[in-house]
């Protein structure tokens, strides 16, 4: 499926470049150097209920919470390119592999592998806390973390076996969101309006960053910036300068 869209992403590309009114000067744009660590909003969220983002290399994913989907949107101007509907309901964190969504449930408190075509369950087993947020994989996708709202500890685990491999706090009294950019964890505070960096070997806060949304959701990492997924619905870009 992803892998027949590089036509399709060069075509949305040259559509929106084109347009005179377009609310931004994409940072996507090559030739648009931009700033580093800057934020620009993007666009609208496609659903009311959003609960987390991912990115697949080619394309956002937004899961939302409410319809129980996973909708699929182009990072250059949000317009809707997939909708899947998923075998469980309440969807919270979100992260995506080469051929397979990952998803927390909250309420079955279980960590769920579903078939990227078909959003059907290949796989389960239980959340190491009572109420799992955002999840995001490490440098291998041997380890997954997650990031539970009740306990406020970040753990990470097997994904072969759910096994519990080791676990630091949360810097959120109410984290969301939760995606690694290659050298530090970056944790969503809902009531903080804050993002922060982490050490995943200490939770040691490494930055805290304010910015325009408000009470972020969701986050994910492109390579190059963090997108954010806010509670007033807005999804944002904001570049990151990695050490």
């Amino acid at each position: 499926m992803k892998y027949l869209l590089t036509g399709a992403i060069i075509t949305t590309l040259a559509t929106f470049l084109s347009c005179s009114n377009h609310p931004f000067d994409n940072p996507l744009d090559p030739d648009n150097s931009g700033e580093i660590d800057e934020y620009v909003l993007m666009f609208r969220c496609p659903t009311d209920t959003p609960s987390d983002l991912a990115w697949d290399g080619f394309f956002l994913w937004v899961s939302d919470y409410i319809n129980n989907e996973l909708i699929q949107i182009s990072p250059y101007d949000g317009s809707i390119a997939e909708r899947m509907s998923m075998s469980c309901q309440g969807p919270a964190g979100l992260t995506v592999t080469d051929d397979s969504f990952w998803v927390a449930t909250p309420a079955s408190q279980r960590i769920r592998e579903l078939d990227f075509l078909t959003g059907r369950e290949v796989y389960s087993f239980s959340s190491p806390g009572s109420n799992p947020q955002g999840l995001t994989f490490g440098d291998e996708e041997r380890t997954i973390y997650n990031v539970d709202a009740n306990s406020l500890l970040i753990y990470s685990m097997k994904t072969t076996t759910g096994e519990i491999t080791g676990h630091i706090p949360s810097p959120s009294q109410a984290p969301r969101g939760l995606t690694w950019t290659g050298t530090s964890l970056y944790v969503a505070g809902f009531t903080e309006n804050t993002i922060y960096a982490v050490d995943p070997m200490n939770g040691h806060i490494q930055d805290e960053i304010q910015g325009p949304h408000l009470a972020p959701l969701g986050l994910t990492w492109d390579g190059q910036a963090l997108w954010v997924i806010d509670w007033d619905l807005h999804i944002y870009r904001r570049t990151l300068s990695i050490p």
